[in-house]
This record gives structure tokens, C-alpha cells and sequence, in this order.
């Protein structure tokens, strides 16, 4: 699973596409979440430097924390023995 800010300056969108590209080339089940407007380390509250890339965003981050929930609660589920 892949979080990115589409703004972000340290992964441009030119090189996630290449990493999707890398990812089904290899046969991984992978997923990529974007989130526009949004710059390098989105999910982290100390992140306060856009001159250099760097921006938390709430909004994101709520969205972004949501699907990685989603995502463990699908991996790790255990589902009740049958009877």
C-alpha cells in the first residue's frame, strides 16, 4: 500500500507511475492512494516546512489513516472457525 501526495517533490508523479509499473511487473498486489494538493510526510502533525515539500494535511491524513485501517483490517481479519 502506497500513500502519496501527489505534490510531494521528493516522489513526482512521473516515478509512482513507474513504481505501479515496477509493482505489476513483478506480479505484487499493490495499491496506490494519491492525494492531490498534498506534500511529502501528509500524515505526520510536525510536518511544517512547504518551502522544502514538506506540509501535514489533515484532510489527507484522516483519509489516508481510514484506508490503511481498511487495508490491516482486511489482511489480519480472522474469521470465525466453522462449525
Amino acid at each position: 500500500m502506497v500513500f502519496h501526495g501527489w505534490d510531494d517533490p521528493y516522489a513526482p508523479p512521473e516515478d509512482v507511475v513507474a513504481l505501479g509499473r515496477e509493482c505489476s511487473g513483478r506480479g505484487i498486489d499493490w495499491q496506490l492512494n494519491a492525494y492531490g494538493n498534498t506534500m511529502h510526510a501528509f500524515m505526520a502533525p510536525w510536518a511544517d516546512d512547504p518551502e522544502r515539500g514538506i506540509l501535514h494535511s489533515e484532510s489527507a491524513a484522516r483519509r489516508a489513516w481510514a484506508s490503511l485501517e481498511s487495508f490491516l483490517d482486511e489482511s489480519f481479519r480472522q474469521e470465525p472457525p466453522a462449525h
